[in-house]
């Protein structure tokens, strides 16, 4: 039984350091109370891709604002900070498709 315990307790403190418990978290709010600071917590632990295949982590978002709303879909941009160095425009789009909820992330 102490062992259940260390493992669950070790694997929260894993998820909440690297963000994974915030992601869960605001994903499982209802797509009507989700905000673009729920999306910048589903954004962080998520890599991007370029075309090229090259994979960059995001280190910090600053400046976030809702762009477009509408009962199934919500854009927010945000400025931020990826490992490689450079500083883009992150754009976050989020649009319901049945009973799921869709993430796109792009940098400008």
């Amino acid at each position: 039984m102490r062992w259940v315990v260390l493992a669950v307790g070790g694997f929260l403190a894993w998820a909440a350091y690297t963000g994974n418990l915030a992601s869960f978290l605001a994903r499982m709010k209802p797509f009507e109370d989700f905000s673009c600071d729920d999306f910048v917590a589903v954004a962080m632990p998520q890599p991007l891709r370029n075309v090229f295949g090259g994979s960059f982590r995001i280190i910090s978002v600053s400046d976030v604002r809702q762009v477009e709303r509408s009962g199934t879909e919500l854009q927010c941009n945000a400025a931020a900070r990826l490992d490689n160095g450079m500083s883009v425009t992150l754009v976050m789009t989020a649009e319901v498709e049945g009973d799921q909820i869709l993430y796109q992330f792009e940098t400008r």
